[in-house]
């Protein structure tokens, strides 16, 4: 128990005297400041004597000073004995000088009429050097406010800057994150693809070669073979188009239906019609998932429908809005897989995504539908429940 609180003391202890040694580097940082601008005064004062130009002497004198003291602005004031008024003559804002001849003097951001009242009536400092803090309280609340301004712009820059460098971290990670997407698309195209064409080229020609010598079981296992293959084909290119950066190779709609349409005909035995009638314009971001939704249903019906025929209709609602049917005369969806599965959970939440209704109508041996309704957002539509009907 000694032990312990021992410990907690020494740890205790190391905290304090850090804390000391900071306020100690603070303090001797101050000093070293306050040394630097008492000297470059002092030298100043030193040489306006001899200088033979004073308006070139205080020009590159304050630019100095604002550049070693790391600040912000700098003010040259001249005190007129015989009124008492003290002006300003000359400022350094910015690294930028100015005087009353300078284009935009008059509007300088510069509290010069409290500055100017405080320096007139200043008894002390006509006799000596004062030194000042931003916040002094013998400083007027106007200048107090200047140098806390001029003292919150270097961390609104920093923080500017801060922001610029998480953008561009971000937009690298991004870039990288595409180029990745692009490498393994890249991949499954030129290895998974292309292999399932060539196999299902070669099993296509085995069959339409020989098929009638075959055993039925052999028979029956080729065409299952030449299934797997074209499907796993559909799969793979379905892979590399998700995968494909959508900002650098968008389709709309109408394209994208017609080549889903024309890869079904293709590598598909069963008959597969598009109707597109005049198509509304879309919202940012909802043709990527309309497409997405389509590609789901239409690929079920392939695949598991054995369907005779397929149609897919698309065109405008009330001129503003969107109904897209994907409908086939399978063998329809069963209650249990109407409501399992990966492909129907994407596309309810595809639809949700864009405010969108997908209903499916569905009976044993009479075929399924799936229907999207979209309308844009003035136009709302009541949303049908997900379900069977």
């Amino acid at each position: 128990m000694a032990l312990r609180e021992e410990t907690a003391q020494d740890v205790e202890i190391a905290r304090l005297q850090a804390a000391l040694q900071d306020l100690d580097d603070n303090r001797q940082r101050a000093e070293c400041m306050a040394s630097i601008q008492s000297d470059a005064v002092q030298l100043a004062l030193d040489l306006l004597v001899t200088h033979p130009d004073l308006r070139g002497f205080f020009r590159m004198f304050i630019k100095r000073l604002v550049d070693d003291s790391e600040a912000h602005a700098c003010g040259v004031w001249l005190l007129d004995d015989a009124t008492g008024a003290c002006d300003l003559w000359m400022a350094n804002i910015g690294g930028e000088t100015y005087t009353p001849e300078s284009a935009g003097w008059a509007s300088l951001d510069l509290p010069r009429e409290s500055m100017s009242r405080h320096l007139a009536a200043c008894e002390e400092g006509r006799t000596a050097i004062l030194d000042y803090d931003g916040d002094d309280q013998r400083l007027p609340e106007a200048v107090r406010a200047f140098n806390r301004a001029a003292t919150a712009r270097p961390a609104t820059l920093a923080l500017y800057y801060s922001r610029l460098v998480d953008q561009s971290l971000l937009e690298a990670r991004r870039q990288a994150v595409l180029e990745e997407r692009n490498r393994i698309a890249r991949d499954i195209h030129d290895t998974l693809a292309q292999g399932f064409g060539a196999i299902l080229m070669q099993l296509q020609a085995a069959q339409r070669g020989g098929v009638s010598n075959l055993p039925t079981a052999a028979a029956r296992s080729l065409e299952t073979a030449i299934d797997l293959a074209r499907t796993h084909l559909i799969e793979a290119r379905r892979s590399v188009a998700a995968l494909r950066p959508q900002s650098d190779e968008r389709e709309d709609v109408a394209t994208a239906l017609h080549r889903m349409v024309d890869l079904a005909q293709r590598t598909g035995d069963v008959p597969v019609e598009l109707v597109i009638d005049e198509l509304p314009a879309f919202d940012a971001g909802v043709e990527r998932e309309i497409i997405g939704i389509t590609q789901e249903a239409l690929t079920n019906a392939v695949r598991h429908a054995r369907a005779q025929r397929i149609v897919v209709r698309a065109g405008a609602v009330r001129g503003v809005g969107f109904r897209l049917s994907v409908a086939d005369d399978g063998r329809g969806i069963s209650g249990d897989r109407a409501s399992a599965g990966f492909g129907m959970t994407s596309m309810r939440e595809r639809a949700e995504r864009i405010g969108a209704s997908l209903t499916f109508v569905t009976a044993a041996r009479s075929g399924t539908e799936v229907v999207l309704a979209w309308q844009p957002a003035a136009f709302s539509i009541p949303r049908a429940g997900d379900g069977l009907r």
